[in-house]
């Protein structure tokens, strides 16, 4: 499966990325700098995005987090968007664009999944977090845990 694999400043993307690819996966990086004016709407970002979409014709798009831009243009493009979140709550979350069909949002908060799904939004999951045990055994075994 060919994966945009959204790129920004956020922890944990290295061991995700690895994951996808151990998987088989080939990962087309795409460069975001989210800040707070460009989570939601940015022209610029969404034209990137585009031209990345319709070049690489991608089977989805991936981010940790949500980012509703990515969502709003993967609704326009008719594209997957896969975001797996780690925060919680994360108050991204909370727009209009979560309930765009496009979307597979993945919550490790039982008590977030609830509030979306008793508020009939099906496009939000339970899930829990992961942890690449190969990088983590190490370290643990050096402290002694």
């Amino acid at each position: 499966m060919k994966i945009v694999f959204i790129e920004w400043g956020t922890f944990g993307k290295d061991d995700v990325k690895k994951a996808l690819i151990a998987e088989g996966h080939k990962l087309v990086s795409f460069p975001f700098t989210a800040t707070y004016g460009t989570i939601s709407r940015d022209p610029k970002t969404e034209k990137r995005l585009c031209t990345v979409l319709h070049k690489e014709a991608p089977d989805m798009v991936f981010s940790l987090n949500y980012l509703p831009l990515i969502s709003r243009v993967c609704q326009t493009e008719a594209i997957k968007y896969v975001s797996w979140l780690f925060d919680s709550p994360c108050f991204q979350l909370y727009s209009v664009t979560a309930s765009n069909p496009c979307n597979l949002i993945f919550v490790f908060d039982k008590e977030e999944y609830r509030t979306f799904h008793g508020a009939g939004i099906d496009t939000v999951h339970y899930m829990p977090l992961a942890v690449d045990t190969d990088r983590l055994e190490p370290v643990l075994a050096g402290k002694g845990l």
